[in-house]
């Protein structure tokens, strides 16, 4: 979570940040505390566990995220999706990506964290990978095909961790030249 804070999320001071599917919000202790930190995820459970922890320090809701949500929340800097696009199918991921991009202001951008097969990888990794409860792993290029129609820019950088074997792909997506939402 460092590394993906510090080379993918570089979170502003006092950014705006949305975490979709947060869990228990263990990010917000990476984030700057002059942030401004929602967390959203589907379990009722982490989200009390993420107030018992962080209390007023963020804002957390639980529910599946919908249009009518992001219209009524402020605009974001940030939107961040750690470990979540491996869950969601094709239509899911693109509803996704398509609410964040929607939730961001003017030069937001949207970043990813989510586990990858690539050609090569440690077995390990792949084997953990394998195991885990996402049904939608994908190659990086597969996560780059589903942002691109929806952002205008789309970088991503893989990592292989080796002490406890395992394959990341760190995405980061923003529009380019078209107005986001202003506060």
């Amino acid at each position: 979570r460092t590394e993906f804070t510090e080379r993918v999320v570089r979170p502003p001071s006092r950014a705006r940040i949305l975490d979709v599917g947060c869990g228990t919000g263990d990010l917000l202790a990476f984030l700057p505390t002059g942030a401004e930190y929602w967390g959203w995820d589907v379990s009722r459970a982490y989200i009390n566990a993420a107030r018992a922890r962080f209390g007023s320090r963020g804002h957390f809701v639980s529910g599946l995220i919908t249009e009518a949500d992001v219209m009524a929340m402020p605009p974001f800097d940030l939107v961040i999706a750690c470990g979540v696009l491996h869950h969601l199918d094709d239509d899911a991921a693109t509803t996704l990506l398509r609410l964040g991009r929607m939730a961001l202001r003017h030069g937001g951008r949207f970043v990813s964290l989510d586990c990858a097969v690539v050609p090569g990888q440690n077995p390990m990794a792949r084997l953990l990978i394998d195991l885990d409860r996402g049904q939608n792993v994908r190659h990086p290029e597969g996560y780059l095909d589903l942002a691109r129609p929806v952002f205008d820019r789309v970088d991503g950088v893989l990592r292989h961790r080796a002490w406890v074997p395992y394959t990341y792909w760190m995405m980061e997506a923003a529009v380019a030249g078209e107005p986001g939402r202003d506060d």
